[in-house]
Order: C-alpha cells, then sequence, then structure tokens
C-alpha cells in the first residue's frame, strides 16, 4: 500500500510506512518525516521567537505607559496639594479679612451703643434733676395765680362748696337734706 494523501484539513502523524515498503522508500518516508518534522519545529521555533518579540515590544510599551502614568499621577499629585495648598492659603485670609472687619465692626457698633447709654444716663439724670424741681415750680405757678374775687370776700373762711344737684329720680338720703 502506498501513502496517500491526508483527508482534508487533517494532520499526518507519522511516516506513513507500510508492511511491504521497500528499503529506499522506507528511507525516504522516513527523510521526509522527519524533515516536514524538523521543518514544522523550525516554523513553530521562528513563530515563537517573533511572538516572544512581539510580546516584549508590548509589554516594554506597557511598562513605558505605566510608568508615564505613575509619573503624570505622581505630578496630578503635587499640583493639587500645591493648590488645595494655596485655596487653604486664600481661604484663610478671606477668614483674617472676615474677622478683621467684623472686631471693627462690633467694635464700632459696642462705640455706639456706649455712646447710647451714655447719652441715655445724661437724659435721665436731667429728667431727674427736673422731677426734683417740679415740686417748687408747681408751688410758684399756684402762688402766682391771682386769687379770684369770690375766695377775696371768704378770707378767714375757707370757699364754699358747690353744691351738686341730685337727680330726681333718686331717693338719696344726703339729697333730702336742706341747704
Amino acid at each position: 500500500m502506498t501513502r496517500g494523501a491526508a483527508p482534508s484539513g487533517q494532520a499526518v502523524l507519522g511516516p506513513g510506512l507500510v508492511a511491504d515498503m521497500g528499503e529506499p522508500a522506507l528511507v525516504a518516508a522516513l527523510n521526509a518525516w522527519g524533515g516536514a518534522m524538523h521543518g514544522e519545529v523550525l516554523a513553530l521555533r521562528a513563530d515563537l521567537g517573533s511572538t516572544q518579540a512581539a510580546v516584549a515590544g508590548a509589554f516594554g510599551q506597557a511598562e513605558a505607559t505605566v510608568r508615564d502614568i505613575v509619573t503624570a499621577f505622581q505630578a496630578e499629585v503635587v499640583a493639587m496639594r500645591q493648590t488645595t495648598l494655596y485655596e487653604a492659603q486664600a481661604s484663610l485670609n478671606r477668614l483674617e479679612v472676615v474677622v478683621t472687619e467684623a472686631k471693627a465692626r462690633f467694635g464700632e457698633q459696642d462705640a455706639r451703643f456706649t455712646a447710647g447709654l451714655a447719652e441715655l444716663t445724661q437724659r435721665l439724670q436731667e429728667a431727674d434733676t427736673w422731677a426734683q424741681g417740679e415740686t417748687g415750680r408747681v408751688a410758684a405757678v399756684v402762688n402766682a395765680v391771682p386769687v379770684p374775687e369770690w375766695l377775696r370776700a371768704v378770707r378767714g373762711s375757707p370757699p364754699p362748696v358747690p353744691s351738686t344737684p341730685c337727680p330726681l329720680y333718686t331717693s338719696d338720703a344726703a339729697c333730702d337734706m336742706p341747704l
């Protein structure tokens, strides 16, 4: 039996020897099989070498990319730290300005309040002084009014008490008395 073609898509394993093969055919089949196997090994070695080169290049690029990312991250961290420090310092400066302005306003308000209390104290003192002198002024006004004619005629006797007319419909004992 001779060596036939392998079905399509299947790999042929071994040298494909048969029992009635002659010596030259046997050697030729073994050489062909060995050569094909060595060719496949060399092709696999070449493919493996190119794959290793491609993977090494990809890993080299990945390593460089990771280093660039780490470097950029470190730079960003430094920039963020500086920005945060700058913003914190600016906020602190604004807070100090606000506190200083508030102290000034509270100082002005305190001064106005103190001045208002002093003015109120002065006015209360003046009102108290005026009130203490009111008795003398009322007496002076009363003494300055001329005595009415009807009162001058009765000097020495108390002034007459005016009578109040009693209502007609009330029976009050005080109103029943003659005047």
